[in-house]
């Protein structure tokens, strides 16, 4: 399944700042599940809650009418426009640079995204939904039984896949109408193996170096990362109500032209 992990930016600015001084991973739910640094990078949920629409509050509270509204008639252009005000609020007084955005589930709302920011671009990491599923599922409810010792799993599974599907089928269509330019895709698996090699091959289609000191500054941060990670745990799709062999096909179309943008050909 694909996850939009970056946006370049209109809006030139400083590093994003984490609230963990210890560069150790944050803490959601009960575990370190992403390494996190003072400087290092963070998603847009928190911003984007400050209008209220964030996928943030779907872990906090089981309210099947807001994941609904908020994927399929929510508003998000004035969630970008005031997301902007703040980064630009952040930026003040800081180099100028351009900023490098996390969000996976910016791919619901790429339509107004690039209103807001219209010279953005887009760095798309693409991994089996069958595992992107449960371990969504997982990380969801990790945080959910920070709130209750009732949680819903079938219900998060089923969430998860119906948003991701629709997530998946806007993306297909919005690169369809003219923005497939706007993208550059990696393999979760070819970034597992190579994460230096994928970053070289995504900064020379920025048109950016990767210099000695970025390269070697790129392969400590991966050495301490991998040692915070806690050990993964396969999760039981029958606790989520997720039938494997039903899921995939769901994604086809997806996945088709998945296997298409992550082939890549340098001069």
């Amino acid at each position: 399944m694909g996850v939009l992990a970056a946006v370049s930016a209109a809006v030139d600015g400083i590093r994003c700042r984490s609230a963990n001084p210890h560069g150790t991973g944050e803490m959601v739910g009960s575990r370190h599940h992403v390494p996190v640094e003072t400087h290092g990078p963070m998603e847009c949920h928190d911003l984007m809650a400050l209008d209220f629409k964030s996928y943030m509050f779907l872990s906090f509270a089981q309210v099947p009418t807001y994941a609904e509204w908020l994927v399929h008639d929510a508003d998000l252009r004035p969630t970008f426009e005031y997301q902007k005000r703040v980064m630009k609020l952040l930026q003040w007084g800081e180099p100028t640079r351009p900023w490098r955005l996390k969000c996976p589930t910016h791919v619901h709302f790429l339509e107004p995204l690039t209103e807001v920011f219209p010279d953005a671009r887009f760095v798309m990491t693409h991994r089996d939904p069958t595992d992107s599923m449960l371990s969504l599922s997982e990380l969801i409810t990790d945080i959910v039984m920070s709130f209750t010792d009732s949680v819903d799993r079938p219900y998060i599974g089923r969430m998860n896949i119906e948003h991701w599907v629709s997530g998946m089928q806007k993306t297909v269509e919005f690169r369809a109408a003219g923005a497939d330019d706007r993208f550059y895709d990696i393999d979760f698996r070819a970034m597992q193996a190579d994460p230096v090699g994928q970053v070289r091959g995504l900064y020379q289609w920025l048109g950016e170096p990767v210099t000695d000191r970025f390269e070697t500054q790129m392969r400590d941060w991966w050495t301490r990362a991998a040692a915070e990670r806690e050990p993964s745990k396969s999760a039981d799709p029958v606790e989520f109500g997720i039938d494997l062999d039903q899921l995939r096909p769901r994604f086809s179309d997806y996945l088709e032209k998945a296997n298409k943008w992550t082939v890549h050909e340098f001069s």
